[in-house]
């Protein structure tokens, strides 16, 4: 299988070392392919039942605290899982500078037309001798389940709680579709470990 790493239509290696571009990146992309689905399955369900059994109350603290618990339990095997957005909630979620300029062309893409199952971007780079990290980003969709904490038409005790919380809260606004950030995967490990 050939080797590539696709960038929304451009092909280009990114400062790769000799020891780097030994490292297969299609198992990698499939491995964080597999956890951001599991992930964002059990995200979803987990949310949904919990409104569905009026225990969450809408409460973004609520949202955030699983979210958070099944990123600990999914960044298992040297892989980190996070999220991130430009339009993000959490100051701990701002997106890096490679991450930023990686999101503006997701939106890009997605302003053009294309769909979001597509929006994805990996990167591996060299962090020393015979050290390398991969990094993997896929879009994320708004889904209706999101819209409790993320849209424009939330109740009352939600607008509450995100001023009290995060008063400089930018993930609002959204709709069934949009476009709203993106999960993101990185392990780092020596070479001959790698996968």
């Amino acid at each position: 299988m050939t080797k590539r790493i696709f960038i929304l239509g451009v092909s280009s290696l990114v400062a790769i070392s000799a020891y780097a571009a030994q490292v297969e990146t299609s198992k990698l992309k499939q491995l964080a392919d597999i956890k951001i689905t599991a992930y964002n399955h059990q995200l979803r369900t987990t949310l949904q039942s919990t409104i569905d059994l009026g225990t969450l109350k809408r409460s973004v603290k609520g949202c955030e605290s699983i979210a958070q618990n099944m990123l600990v339990q999914n960044g298992t095997g040297g892989w980190d899982l996070e999220r991130t957005s430009l339009k993000f909630r959490n100051p701990d979620n701002k997106p890096d500078a490679w991450e930023a300029n990686q999101l503006k062309q997701f939106q890009k893409a997605y302003d053009n037309g294309k769909p979001i199952s597509q929006l994805s971007v990996e990167r591996l780079t060299s962090v020393g001798p015979k050290k390398v990290v991969y990094k993997y980003m896929k879009a994320i969709e708004a889904e209706p389940v999101c819209l409790n904490c993320h849209g424009s038409n939330m109740l009352d005790t939600v607008n509450e709680n995100l001023a009290l919380n995060y008063p400089n809260d930018k993930a609002i606004g959204y709709k069934a579709g949009d476009l709203m950030g993106a999960f993101v995967l990185k392990k780092s490990s020596a070479l001959d470990n790698f996968i």
